[in-house]
């Protein structure tokens, strides 16, 4: 029998098809699933929001892109959000789009950010409806990703801190002095602070002695780092997710009469913070940092009152009149956003875009009461949504593209942590 060269071989296989790949290569394709994709993801956010944070965004978009080929490669459905969801999020951009009708920033620079936001809530839904689409199989693997990148992280963020930063100071800073290096990490452990919860609910079924320890952890740690926001953050949500376990009907009314309440009379609430000049920093026991947000907060509630209706447009915050006013050492009136997000709906998108964020916000303290989750899995949800509700309540911008990937991406996190099958 006659020996077939290694051209014959190349051409016979490049002849089946315009491009097949290697059996090998086949093989790992079709072992490929989206256990691994959102494992990979799961992994990655609490590194790149320590070292790269801006690049969770594309951390998403890729994910979402990357989830769905896996899908449609597989033979699965396209992964289509549930109706409330794209209805409740399509609100929010359709009323931005139509404010931009009289926003005050310039159109050009608020419809790129309008197309980033909505380029944004749509991978983050995607990668939400991949989350719980995972099948069993697809979830353990998810999980042991989760979990190392979780420990790695939180292990890097001590070393960091017990040895002055050696890894940060390679990278590119204003300066390096230790403040400096220390809010650098900022954002980091708002990943962190979100990323406990379903860290603590895959441990739970493995030790509930680990998940809390866990979870004490995390916040002893945050505590080191001097970030008030995250501690607060995770130290309230840890409270409501035992709340909630232990109230599983009382808890979920109580936080979604407590965000009404919130959202609509935060204006009112802020112009009862006395003006800067009868409120010195030397007059107070504030830090300069929690001094300024009440400024920054006065001054945004006496703008909503400028134009309650319909406010001063999307992303309108950047260029609000009187924003750039020195308040004092260090303090200017708005920079950028009001770091609050109902006092952002307000400002903005007035009273209907305050309205759209309280439905947002309620319907998704309903989706998560009204879905298939033992009582473990709704505190932890609810937890996790109590952690990011005070993270935006005095904190980033809520249009600013990290941050709604970092929330898209926890919420997916949490997702493909609960123990549940739901079925094509």
């Amino acid at each position: 029998m006659p020996m077939r060269s290694a051209r014959d071989s190349v051409s016979s296989y490049d002849a089946r098809s315009p491009w097949t790949p290697p059996p090998t290569t086949r093989s790992m394709i079709r072992k490929l699933h989206n256990g691994h994709v959102l494992g990979v993801a799961a992994f990655a956010a609490p590194l790149m929001g320590l070292y790269a944070p801006r690049t969770t965004a594309v951390l998403v978009i890729l994910t979402a892109v990357a989830a769905t080929s896996v899908r449609k490669y597989r033979g699965d459905t396209w992964p289509v959000p549930g109706h409330c969801a794209v209805i409740a999020l399509a609100a929010i951009v359709v009323w931005s789009a139509i404010s931009l009708a009289w926003t005050i920033e310039p159109l050009g620079s608020a419809a790129n950010g309008l197309a980033r936001l909505a380029i944004m809530l749509a991978c983050g839904m995607v990668v939400v409806e991949i989350a719980r689409r995972l099948e069993l199989e697809e979830r353990r693997v998810f999980h042991q990703l989760l979990l190392a990148g979780f420990a790695l992280a939180l292990a890097l963020v001590a070393v960091e801190r017990a040895t002055d930063f050696p890894l940060r100071r390679h990278l590119p800073l204003r300066d390096d002095n230790p403040i400096t290096l220390m809010q650098s990490f900022n954002r980091g452990l708002t990943v962190l602070a979100l990323a406990v919860f379903p860290v603590a609910l895959v441990l739970w079924r493995r030790s509930q002695a680990l998940a809390l320890a866990a979870w004490a952890g995390t916040l002893a740690l945050l505590a080191t780092m001097h970030n008030a926001a995250a501690v607060t953050a995770v130290a309230f949500g840890g409270a409501f997710a035992a709340a909630a376990y232990v109230s599983p009907r009382v808890a979920p009314i109580a936080l979604a009469t407590a965000l009404l309440g919130a959202t609509l009379v935060a204006p009112i609430a802020a112009r009862q913070i006395p003006l800067p000049a009868e409120f010195p920093l030397e007059s107070t026991a504030l830090s300069g940092s929690a001094h300024h947000r009440l400024m920054i907060w006065r001054f945004t509630a006496d703008r909503i009152a400028d134009r309650p209706l319909f406010g001063w447009g999307f992303d309108a915050s950047r260029s609000i009149p009187g924003g750039d006013a020195i308040l004092g050492p260090g303090e200017v009136a708005l920079p950028l956003h009001p770091h609050n997000a109902p006092l952002q709906w307000w400002l903005e998108l007035g009273l209907p875009g305050a309205l759209i964020g309280v439905a947002f916000l309620t319907a998704t303290v309903r989706a998560i009461r009204r879905a298939i989750l033992g009582r473990t899995e709704s505190a932890a949800a609810f937890g996790l949504m109590v952690s990011a509700t005070v993270m935006a309540f005095v904190s980033y911008g809520i249009w600013q593209s990290w941050w709604v990937a970092i929330i898209a991406l926890s919420a997916a996190l949490l997702t493909a942590s609960a123990a549940r099958r739901v079925e094509r």
